[in-house]
C-alpha cells in the first residue's frame, strides 16, 4: 500500500500540473507512476514479486494518482481557470494564430455555459481520464516488476 501510495500521490501531483497535461505527457507519467510503486515494493520485499503483484500495485497506484489528480486537477480548474485557458491560449499562439483565435472562441463558450451544462463533460472526461491512467499505471507496474526483480521465484 506504502509503495501504491507514494507511486499515486507523486505522479497525481505531477499529471495535475497544466503544462504537462496540455503536453499529452500524462500516459508516461502514469507508466512512471506503476513502475516507481514496483520498484518501491521489490526494494522492501523479502520474497520475489510476482507478475500479478506488479498489475495490483500499479493498478493501486493509478486509482490513488486518479483521485488525486482529479482533486487538484478541479481545484486549480476552480480557482484558475480563465488564468490556465489564457496560458493555453498564448501557448497556441506560437503554432498558430487562427488555431488560438477557435480556441479562445470555444474557451470564451465553454465559460458562458452555466455549471450545470458542463457536468456532463467534467464527468465523461474524468471517467475517460481516469480509465486511461489506471490502465497505464496498470501497465507500469506489470513492466516494473519485469524490469526490477531479479530475484528467482521458489
Amino acid at each position: 500500500m506504502r509503495a501504491a501510495l507514494i507511486g499515486g500521490v507523486t505522479f497525481g501531483l505531477l499529471s495535475a500540473i497544466p503544462p504537462i497535461s496540455f503536453a499529452g505527457l500524462c500516459c508516461f507519467i502514469w507508466i512512471a507512476s506503476g513502475m516507481l510503486a514496483s520498484y518501491l515494493y521489490i526494494r522492501r520485499s523479502r520474497e520475489p514479486v510476482l507478475m500479478g503483484e506488479g498489475v495490483q500495485l500499479g493498478a493501486l497506484a493509478g486509482l490513488i494518482g486518479t483521485i488525486v489528480a482529479l482533486t487538484v486537477g478541479l481545484t486549480f480548474g476552480f480557482i484558475f481557470g480563465e488564468s490556465f485557458d489564457q496560458l493555453l491560449v498564448k501557448m497556441m499562439e506560437r503554432f498558430s494564430l487562427r488555431q488560438a483565435e477557435e480556441l479562445s472562441q470555444q474557451l470564451k463558450a465553454a465559460q458562458s455555459q452555466a455549471f450545470a451544462q458542463k457536468l456532463p463533460n467534467i464527468v465523461i472526461t474524468s471517467l475517460v481520464r481516469s480509465a486511461l491512467s489506471i490502465t497505464f499505471a496498470t501497465l507500469g507496474g506489470l513492466l516494473g516488476v519485469r524490469f526490477f526483480e531479479h530475484r528467482q521465484n521458489s
